[in-house]
């Protein structure tokens, strides 16, 4: 994503989903803790994670250009956790909790912690996006060709097919990037590569999906008069949701990229 502002719209369409989504912070001496609670586990909050994390590398990204950023980056090593502390100071949404002190058993003080929480993290995020466009803009960036890149040791692992079905996908991708459509190239680019590099996957699983992956490509150049029967083009993208959404490490990518494509297709 180019701009804090597509970062924005992706969490804004999650906020009333996710309303009671809540991050819970924990710090003193004993360590720093975060947790995401409020809500069961779903394909929804997997999605605000992969956001999360998203957003934490463009923070990253932004702190090159923004040096007032460095000392709010460099605390974390993972990503989302990132994003994690941005909301918590660069918000005014953080809710201090309680704290309590820690003691050995003859009772000498042994430490202090601390805890608080931001409650309905979609809209807060969402509006932490609308905060950073206006104070620490994205790097303009020159307009590069979304390009599936696949190591020597994943290569190993595919078999013909499925590396047809990548170079073709990556040929449609090009002339999506060619026609202004960034955002579904962008989609394809990043599920394709996950689903190449998944250990996951069976071989005809994997096989499967990424030819379901080039139909779609292949659809997605095609002016849209042109394209097969819209009901035959959400019958490939459900089948592929279904499939992806169960595959663990990859239910993330999908939450956070799928939409790109279900948007685009107008399903």
């Amino acid at each position: 994503m180019k701009s804090w502002l597509e970062f924005e719209e992706r969490f804004r369409r999650i906020t009333v989903p996710l309303q009671y989504l809540r991050i819970d912070f924990q710090w003193g001496d004993d360590g720093e803790y975060w947790r995401l609670c409020g809500m069961p586990s779903n394909a929804l909050g997997r999605q605000f994670d992969a956001l999360a994390e998203l957003s934490g590398l463009a923070l990253l990204e932004s702190a090159e250009t923004h040096v007032e950023l460095l000392p709010l980056v460099a605390k974390d090593k993972e990503a989302r956790h990132v994003w994690y502390r941005a909301l918590k100071e660069l918000t005014n949404d953080f809710e201090f909790k309680f704290y309590g002190t820690q003691h050995q058993e003859d009772g000498s003080y042994a430490g202090t912690i601390y805890s608080g929480s931001i409650s309905n993290i979609g809209e807060t995020s969402a509006n932490l996006c609308l905060l950073l466009h206006a104070r620490y803009p994205l790097p303009i960036q020159e307009k590069q060709m979304t390009e599936i890149k696949i190591s020597n040791s994943t290569i190993g692992i595919l078999n013909t097919g499925q590396i047809k079905n990548i170079e073709s996908i990556n040929i449609n991708i090009g002339k999506l990037n060619d026609a202004g459509s960034d955002e579904v190239a962008d989609a394809l680019k990043n599920i394709t590569s996950a689903v190449a590099e998944s250990t996951e996957l069976a071989a005809d699983v994997k096989s499967n999906t990424l030819e379901q992956l080039e139909s779609l490509s292949k659809q997605a150049i095609l002016p849209a008069n042109e394209r097969t029967k819209p009901g035959v083009m959400k019958a490939v993208f459900t089948t592929l949701s279904a499939t992806l959404a169960a595959a663990g490490n990859l239910a993330g990518i999908w939450s956070a990229w799928g939409p790109a494509i279900q948007k685009f297709f107008g399903f």
